[in-house]
Parts: C-alpha cells; structure tokens; sequence
C-alpha cells in the first residue's frame, strides 16, 4: 500500500463526539498495521467515558498494535490520567502512531502535554467531518470548529476525512451529503481530502470520481443492536 500521509508518522484523528472519530483510528491503527511491523494506538480522550479506542485493547493486542492510553485500568473508570510511557511510540520512530485526540476542540487540549514531543516528528492532523453532527452541517460552523481544534492543537489540519453517517440508516447520499461539505472546506482551505470513510456495503454503491480514497470500516464501536 502506498501511504497516501506523505511523510507523516504520527496521526492525530480529530473531531465532533459522535462523528466515527473513534471507529477511523481503530480501523486506520489495522491497515497501517498491514505494512508496518510497529503500529501503536494512543488513546488520549480523557473527555468521554463511552466509545474509546482502549476498550478494545484485546482486539488491537491480536493484531499486534499496541495501546497506550490512561493510567488508570477499568472500563468504566474516567479518569484524566494518561499514562507515562505514551511518549514511547511517539518518540521511536520506528513506530506507526494512531493518536485518538478526545472529541471536540477540547480533546485537541491534551496535546499541548505533547508539544515538544511531537515539534518535528512528522505529526498530521485528520479533521473528521460528519455533517450529519450539529456542529459540522454546514461550512461556517464546520469551519469555526475545525479552526477551534488547530488552534488549541497549535498545528494546521492536514487532511479532511469524511465519516457522514447516521447509523445503520445510512445510504450513499448521506455520505454524497458530507463529501458536498468536505469539497467546501477543501475549496476554501486547499485542504485535501484524504478519506472517505464508510461502512462496505455503503463503500461499494458509491460513485467512482468522488476526490478521496473510498476507506472501508468495520463497526467495531457499537454493538449490534445500535447498528
């Protein structure tokens, strides 16, 4: 596989709760995993008990990517505090990094523990964009969210991935929907866009000109009955 990132190492998926932020990052930790002998996943949402990526530790241990995360063992346990050894994988650059920031511009926060580990390690900045969230339907206040989390992020956002979904509900003009604001944003910024992320079955009805690399998900996030 060539790596569409470029030169990036490390990479920070960020975004609206909700948005499928959580679900890129596991899905992207694998396929990076699928060409490179060392892959981590840092889990840095301290913000939100529910649908982060340290849950699925077991999974990601069967794959051989490693999780560093909070400190602090339990699955309902929520507590700010985030482990020493997390600049490990972001120093050695031997390794492949999945940073899941917390959602919104407040998870970007937790990066400035970081800053002088990251300055100059080949660290991108994936803004995800599912319009179907209210803080990212439309371009305005998408694009005030997305400055808010470059800003408290102190880097520029490098990448647009578009994860518009509502569920099991979700059709290929839920996903047409989002890649019309993506477009937006990319137009106005010169962001590009890297991904457009979805369920398979969604993934195989799309059209073939669309500007992204059509990226497969498996749910891992949700159980079943939520799907």
């Amino acid at each position: 596989m060539e790596n569409k990132q470029g030169q990036a190492r490390i990479h920070l998926i960020s975004g609206h709760y909700g948005s499928g932020k959580t679900e890129f990052a596991l899905n992207y930790a694998l396929r990076l995993r699928q060409d490179h002998q060392k892959v981590a996943i840092v889990d840095l949402d301290i913000v939100n008990l529910y649908f982060r990526s340290r849950e699925y530790e077991d999974m990601l241990a069967a794959h051989d990517i490693q999780v560093f995360g909070s400190s602090v063992k339990g699955s309902q346990v929520d507590l700010p505090a985030l482990a020493a050894n997390i600049q490990t994988p972001l120093q050695d650059p031997a390794y492949q990094v999945v940073v899941d920031l917390g959602g919104n511009p407040v998870g970007a926060r937790v990066l400035g523990y970081y800053r002088d580990v990251l300055e100059g390690r080949n660290a991108e900045l994936l803004f995800i964009v599912n319009r179907h969230r209210p803080e990212t339907s439309n371009l305005k206040d998408t694009e005030v969210f997305m400055q808010d989390i470059a800003r408290l992020a102190r880097m520029p956002v490098s990448a647009l991935v578009n994860t518009t979904h509502l569920l099991k509900e979700t059709t290929v003009q839920d996903v047409l929907y989002g890649q019309e604001l993506c477009e937006a944003i990319r137009d106005k910024y010169d962001i590009p866009i890297r991904y457009i992320a979805c369920r398979s079955e969604i993934c195989d009805e799309l059209p073939e000109n669309l500007d992204g690399e059509v990226f497969p998900l498996k749910i891992f996030m949700r159980a079943d009955w939520m799907l």
